[in-house]
């Protein structure tokens, strides 16, 4: 089982020169780093790595040459046993995009392993309201107004011969021909009316001479 170390780096280090100082070699561990991925989900640098050492060690992450992130060390020391793999979750705050070094060191003055890792700070996604149903049309003027797909925009289409509402309930622009039909029934209307009230004053005319 994984265990964290708590202790401050100084203290390490005072702990360490006391056992230098009565000859005592302390254990420490050999990390590789097997792979380093940023998580924009979690603000994390996920850093994958091996201890390579017969023994087991803690180690911590550091990262470099890294201007966009705004946390250079880790807040813990991850122990690992000896050949394990595991992970070390290391948060940091981004701003802006890069490649940047992580490095995994012993805290016992082993070995450490250097790794690039691209940060890329999350863009928050701007989402339009919607403002119409999507597929519906309406009609100002002679143009006509359809909602798209997403229902965030209408899509204006201004027609040269006026605007009609067909049969299936929907505005569309007269076409040409449409126009030429209407003024031919209009006109044909107009002469077949003429002809009824010449027919119908003629009968009168008719009449009235008869009476007298």
């Amino acid at each position: 089982m994984r265990k964290v170390c708590f202790s401050s780096i100084l203290m390490l280090f005072l702990f360490n020169i006391s056992f230098a100082q009565i000859g005592v070699v302390t254990p420490s561990g050999e990390p590789k780093i097997l792979s380093a991925v940023y998580n924009q989900e979690t603000s994390e640098i996920e850093i994958k790595v091996k201890n390579l050492a017969d023994e087991g060690g803690a180690f911590y992450a550091t990262i470099s040459d890294c201007p966009m992130a705004g946390q250079k060390y880790s807040s813990q020391n991850i122990y690992f046993e000896a050949g394990e793999t595991g992970t070390i979750y290391f948060p940091v705050s981004v701003s802006g995009k890069g490649t940047c070094e992580v490095k995994v060191t012993d805290y016992n003055w082993g070995t450490s392993d250097s790794f690039p890792v691209i940060l890329e700070e999350k863009t928050t996604e701007t989402i339009k309201p919607k403002i119409c149903t999507p597929g519906e049309r309406r009609m100002a003027g002679s143009c006509i107004y359809e909602c798209n797909q997403e229902g965030d925009e209408e899509i204006q289409t201004c027609c040269d011969n006026g605007v009609i509402y067909d049969d299936i309930k929907m505005w569309k622009c007269r076409d040409k021909a449409n126009e030429s039909n209407n003024g031919f029934l209009t006109i044909l209307l107009l002469v077949v009316g003429m002809f009824v009230i010449w027919k119908i004053i003629g009968l009168i005319n008719r009449k009235s001479s008869e009476k007298r």
